[in-house]
């Protein structure tokens, strides 16, 4: 969570990043949304009864649009998805997913930037002081849990917290299976260091931004450009290193996919249909074939 408009977006987006990762009970935790934004805003930034229904009316409008909009995109996708785990995921079918990824995360963050810029204008001196504060927190928290102690002991906790997410979708895991995601983790731990160092970046220069630009019209543009688009600001390096992991986790997937036994590719498959049924729940539609 980097600041207001983070918590202001990502309970939504959240909906579709955590259909992928293994999260349940979508139907309650998307109906919930607003809620759940303002009780995880509060550990950021305490607002004033004003900013809290601004709050509250800006993330109903969001919502709303959310809802109408994404969400019947978002079941086209995962029954699209789960076509193509059904046939076997190939190496486009993931360079599939990250291009539509990308783009639904770059118009939902858009669309939050603007709602939210009148809001964040608004913020004043001692609840930015708090924002920074928190921001050096929750770096702590993050360089603890990823960077911190021992070599071996943090790479046995990443790679359980890896076999986890593909357990929850495939069940057991093979020995195989394992030895693959064991070297993965090699990379994963290696972009560690320099993701906090960026995101230290990005913190200051959010910090700036919402220090010395008052104005919600201005602000606003600068804002999507800050969140819809991270890459621009960031290093060679880092950008680098960061498209390489991409196509590292793309192996990734596609090598896990080819060791898939038929028990596992029915559960993943199983799964998969359950977000669909929610996200059909939710938007008030019948699922329809989706497009290959």
């Amino acid at each position: 969570m980097r600041n207001a408009l983070l918590i202001f977006w990502r309970v939504l987006i959240t909906i579709w990043l955590l259909s992928l990762v293994g999260c349940s009970a979508v139907r309650i935790s998307y109906n919930n949304a607003e809620i759940l934004a303002r009780y995880r805003a509060s550990d950021y930034v305490d607002l004033t009864s004003a900013q809290v229904e601004e709050f509250k009316l800006r993330f109903t409008v969001l919502h709303r649009w959310h809802r109408e909009r994404e969400l019947p995109e978002y079941m086209l996708l995962l029954q699209s998805a789960g076509g193509r785990i059904a046939k076997g995921v190939t190496a486009e079918d993931v360079s599939w997913a990250i291009v539509n990824l990308r783009m639904h995360y770059r118009l939902v963050t858009s669309r939050a930037a603007e709602e939210s810029a009148s809001l964040l204008a608004g913020l004043d001196a001692g609840q930015l002081v708090d924002l920074e504060k928190n921001f050096i927190e929750s770096n702590v928290k993050f360089e603890k849990e990823n960077l911190a102690g021992d070599a071996r002991r943090m790479r046995r906790k990443h790679i359980q917290k890896i076999e986890g997410y593909v357990t929850d979708w495939t069940g057991t895991l093979t020995d195989q299976q394992l030895v693959r995601i064991s070297g993965f983790v090699d990379h994963y731990m290696s972009v560690m260091s320099l993701r906090l160092e960026d995101r230290r970046r990005w913190q200051h220069e959010m910090l700036t931004l919402l220090r010395t630009e008052r104005d919600p019209a201005r602000l606003a543009p600068r804002l999507v450009a800050m969140f819809a688009r991270p890459e621009n600001a960031r290093t060679p390096k880092y950008q680098e290193v960061m498209t390489r992991y991409e196509a590292v986790i793309g192996e990734l997937v596609v090598d896990l996919d080819r060791m898939l036994t038929p028990e596992q590719r029915a559960r993943a498959l199983k799964r998969m249909q359950g977000y669909v049924d929610d996200l059909a729940a939710l938007t008030g539609r019948r699922p329809v074939p989706a497009p290959s």
